[in-house]
């Protein structure tokens, strides 16, 4: 840097406070450093001088070096306290020394709580400074956020963008400005573009907060960031403590699909389990209009009726329910039970019977036995069985015992009421006594043992037309995904399995087709250079996409092939390419998408139908 203007006699020298600094500290930036310890100080003296912050100052000065070097020298040789203290005891000798008639007052301003605040500033530290925004509600819940101060939707972003680039286990670095440009468009598809953070709002959110660590890619001088101890605190997995919340087992199922669908594009959060209507895990997906429920099927598949209300809970909430499984032998035994349960949720006998599944719950009124004034029905026990039969007979709704008795018939479960049961009971903590009331008769019972021996309580059926709010579904209203023990999962569909990405591929989930205009001008080239809009990737990509993609209908390309076509063109025009997963967003932009699995030497292969590659494609000068 060039010398500052000094200012007029009897002032303090900026070069007098650069020299102050160049005494006190040393500073080995390293052989390969493109700055001087003198440029760090000058930078220094010249953000306290004008107020402002490091980034500011280099950014408007044509002669200063980059603020990111200058911040990462600062954070990584010095320590920000120490600086403080003796850096304020320097300028009070020095100025004392050369300039008595302004000690007093240079004396009052440094022990101002103000300085410290000011030093601050200067580092890029405002632990007091509160972000102009916040993180909205709704991107809380997709990204699995629990406050909304935007470091916490940062902390998120990163480990997503870590899982997506296979470096989630070493905590790796990941380019801020990818992380910047993630968050600003899950803003941007949560419909919350009135408070859109700036990129410098997001920058100094960075540099205040304990969760992200912010360091220098020594290949490309970007600013790097990945999480701290606190911030790797703050994105763990918290399945909750209820009974709910499964086993261990349950856990490391939620925690392997959880990485699977975020290195395929998704945005997982996984909402504590508290005993309320909640899946085990959420997903969205930019190229898809509804999000995605997951439950995490370990135990479940032995419980056809918890498996049927895991998909009435997905049909209330208008998300697409993703059953998991383990694999077993073979591979797709539990996948083959949960899509038997779910294709059809009533079991047809060979007879020609049609039973309905029991919940685990039994059937109770105001409130249930433990309630006051509440009972539940029971039946008298029958020899050798415990089981209740509910079946469909005659477009009604029949109670059998184990025997083949019919104990209950009705139009609808709805309109049973206690005097329609054969017996009820209700329990007396006082007493610990269990009363059951049979047609007039009481019967008192002093243990649970003894109870259990005379009466079974009856367990509600499950009823589809009455529990779903969509009863008529089909095979393509749900998704089955196997957890290979070694491997990627698969999904499973009509005993074949495909890749994950084939989720992606549902035409009521992800399909969200354009208007005619859209498709038609999304295709169109833009007069602009290319030069004039290399900085707006969203641009470059539409570029490629008008330049070297054709619309065929017989044709189909592989999306891998696409992408390394984009990824050479980019770099051969000094652009840096998007990531994979980033170029598919943006891609989806402006060409409709419709994606397909195609099986090519004996490989799975993800491709784009309907696409023909066109090498021949030019490019303005």
């Amino acid at each position: 840097m060039s010398e500052q203007p000094k200012q007029a006699d009897g002032e303090i020298h900026e070069d007098q406070l650069i020299n102050v600094l160049t005494g006190a500290f040393t500073l080995d930036l390293g052989e390969n450093a493109e700055i001087d310890p003198e440029d760090i100080f000058e930078v220094l003296v010249g953000t306290t001088a004008d107020g402002t912050s490091i980034s500011s100052l280099c950014k408007k000065s044509e002669t200063a070096p980059s603020g990111t070097d200058v911040l990462y020298h600062l954070r990584t040789k010095f320590d920000l306290e120490t600086v403080e203290s003796t850096g304020n005891t320097l300028l009070h000798q020095d100025v004392l020394k050369t300039h008595p008639s302004r000690w007093r007052s240079l004396q009052t301003s440094t022990c101002d709580p103000t300085t410290v605040t000011k030093t601050r500033r200067v580092f890029g530290v405002h632990e007091s400074t509160a972000p102009a925004a916040e993180a909205p509600e709704p991107l809380q819940d997709v990204l699995g956020a629990d406050s909304s101060d935007l470091d916490h939707a940062l902390a998120h972003i990163i480990r997503n963008l870590q899982l997506r680039e296979d470096s989630r286990e070493d905590n790796g670095w990941i380019d801020a400005k990818t992380v910047d440009v993630e968050l600003r468009t899950a803003f941007e598809e949560q419909n919350a573009n009135s408070d859109l953070p700036s990129f410098e709002e997001l920058a100094d959110v960075r540099q205040r907060s304990r969760l992200i660590e912010v360091g220098l890619n020594q290949t490309s001088r970007d600013v790097a960031v990945r999480l701290t101890d606190a911030g790797e605190s703050v994105v763990a997995l918290d399945t909750g403590e209820s009974r709910a919340a499964g086993s261990i087992r349950h856990d490391e199922a939620i925690t392997r699909i959880d990485a699977a669908l975020t290195k395929i594009g998704c945005t997982v959060s996984v909402p504590k389990q508290d005993g309320s209507e909640q899946p085990d895990a959420r997903a969205v997906h930019p190229g898809c209009d509804r999000p995605f429920a997951i439950e995490v099927e370990t135990t479940t598949p032995d419980n056809p009726a918890q498996v049927l209300a895991n998909l009435r809970k997905a049909q209330d909430a208008s998300e697409h329910p993703i059953f998991v499984v383990e694999e077993a032998t073979p591979e797709t035994y539990w996948a083959e039970r949960v899509d038997g349960i779910l294709s059809s949720p009533v079991r047809e006998l060979s007879t020609g019977e049609t039973r309905l599944y029991t919940k685990d719950r039994a059937l109770s009124f105001n409130g249930g036995a433990t309630t006051d004034g509440g009972v539940t029905a029971v039946r008298p026990a029958t020899e050798n069985s415990k089981q209740t039969v509910w079946k469909r007979q005659d477009g009604r709704i029949v109670l059998e015992n184990g025997q083949g008795n019919s104990l209950v018939e009705t139009a609808s479960v709805a309109e049973l009421s206690r005097d329609h049961v054969p017996a009820v009971y209700s329990y007396d903590p006082a007493t610990g006594e269990y009363i059951v009331s049979e047609q007039g008769l009481q019967y008192v019972y002093d243990s649970k043992e003894a109870f259990a021996e005379k009466w079974t309580r009856i367990m509600e059926p499950f009823v589809p037309e009455a529990e779903l709010s969509y009863p008529g579904y089909g095979p393509d209203d749900y998704s089955i995904v196997v957890l290979r023990t070694d491997g990627q999962p698969v999904v499973y569909t009509d005993g074949e399995t495909a890749a994950l990405e084939t989720l992606l591929e549902h035409e009521d989930v992800c399909s969200a087709s354009k208007s005619s205009d859209e498709e038609e001008s999304s295709f169109e080239s833009s007069e602009l250079l290319l030069a004039e809009i290399a900085d707006d990737a969203d641009a470059v990509v539409g570029r490629f996409a008008s330049l070297y993609l054709i619309e065929e209908p017989t044709s189909t390309v592989a999306a891998s092939t696409v992408y390394d076509y984009y990824e050479q063109w980019a770099k051969q025009h000094d652009i840096d390419p998007d990531s994979k997963s980033w170029f598919a967003r943006r891609l989806g932009n402006h060409i409709e998408l419709n994606r397909i699995t195609e099986r090519r030497d004996g490989e799975l292969v993800r491709c784009y139908e309907g696409l023909r590659l066109d090498h021949q494609g030019t490019l303005e000068e």
